[in-house]
């Protein structure tokens, strides 16, 4: 079995992003946890946010879970790779110009397709995906920061649930919705 970089290299192919930087990025906003619990959303996850609910994790895998309560830092990092190609897989589908979009713009759209889902930013934020298509990038985070990104009235839920500092504030720590915010207005990184 592949896993890892080597296997997100292979699936890619041409992106030329820093998987290590998306890597570092997604195990600080997740964090890891070996043995299973329950999301801020109600599913059973383990490892780094991985949904056991939606997708079954591997035979090996489950027969270690159950036999020690919980499984090896390895295998969190297995799951993650999956969850990453998964990502990838459906930013393509949500964004076709993904490859033609800069690289720190690419991590943060994987980034927050690994956070949301697929359904989730494509129900819930059809005005995102239709800026970052049309490279509106300011629409674009802007439609992800507020519930109507033209008014700017209100935060929306992805912003309020995921700590998101509140205009005019700053708490001085980089929470995940601020740092995708920035990266994908900017193309550059949040520090």
């Amino acid at each position: 079995m592949i896993t890892g970089l080597l296997a997100i290299t292979l699936l890619v192919g041409s992106f030329d992003m820093n998987m290590s930087n998306l890597r570092a990025k997604i195990r600080r906003h997740e964090g890891r946890r070996l043995a299973v619990y329950i999301d801020s959303e109600g599913h059973r996850s383990i490892g780094y946010g991985y949904n056991l609910d939606s997708n079954p994790m591997p035979n090996y895998m489950h027969d270690y879970l159950e036999t020690h309560g919980q499984i090896a830092e390895y295998m969190a990092e297995d799951l993650l790779t999956i969850s990453i190609d998964r990502a990838i897989k459906d930013a393509r589908c949500l964004f076709p110009n993904l490859y033609w979009t800069d690289d720190v713009r690419q991590e943060a759209l994987i980034n927050l397709v690994f956070n949301m889902g697929y359904a989730r930013v494509k129900n819930d934020f059809p005005n995102f995906i239709a800026a970052i298509n049309r490279r509106d990038f300011q629409r674009a985070a802007d439609e992800l920061k507020y519930v109507d990104g033209l008014k700017k009235d209100r935060l929306s839920m992805y912003w309020s649930q995921l700590h998101g500092d509140t205009d005019g504030t700053d708490d001085g720590i980089k929470e995940r919705p601020e740092e995708i915010y920035h990266m994908i207005q900017k193309g550059a990184y949040f520090v």
